[in-house]
């Protein structure tokens, strides 16, 4: 986001001025990592992206898979958490 901004806005409107870093890195298509040496762009030849079955998704960011549990095994789980917490509360107070 550019400085003084939080988030775009009504009152606080994107500006084109606010794409020239991606102009300037569309110009001159330069390779850039963070500070953990992790893409953040990067060039790909043309038998890299064939290699991966012309996948177009090689941006490299983790993608989370959030696994969804039934009703029964929530309420199982949610149980066996509160038995253990009642527990230690109980051992807490006795001391």
């Amino acid at each position: 986001m550019p400085e003084g901004y939080k988030a775009f806005s009504n009152t606080k409107p994107i500006k084109a001025e606010h794409f020239e870093t991606v102009r300037n890195w569309w110009n001159s298509r330069v390779e850039i990592t963070d500070e953990d040496g992790n893409y953040k762009s990067r060039k790909y030849t043309k038998a890299e992206i064939s290699t991966d079955n012309y996948n177009l998704d090689l941006c490299g960011f983790p993608h989370k898979v959030e696994e969804i549990l039934s009703p029964d095994i929530l309420i199982k789980e949610y149980f066996e958490k509160k038995e253990k917490l009642d527990a230690k509360i109980k051992n807490f107070s006795h001391k």
